[in-house]
């Protein structure tokens, strides 16, 4: 009875087998730089909340204005 399933053209010597662990070892690094680039704001983002940081100061201004001597 034999073992060997005839996959050896998958075999890490190959060259088919290489091109696999390559893509592998790719996606994966594309996929560490996507999980770790997620905390970044887009410019789009950092306008926005730069604009509702000056509007929540405009309205602070308005409530507590100071006072006049």
């Amino acid at each position: 009875m034999t073992t060997d399933l005839g996959l050896d053209y998958f075999s890490p010597s190959s060259p088919l087998g290489l091109f696999i662990l390559v893509i592998g070892g790719s996606f994966t690094s594309l996929m560490f730089y996507v999980l770790l680039s997620l905390n970044k704001d887009s410019l789009g983002d950092q306008r926005a909340k730069e604009m509702k940081r000056i509007i929540q100061v405009q309205k602070i201004k308005r409530l507590y204005p100071k006072k006049r001597r």
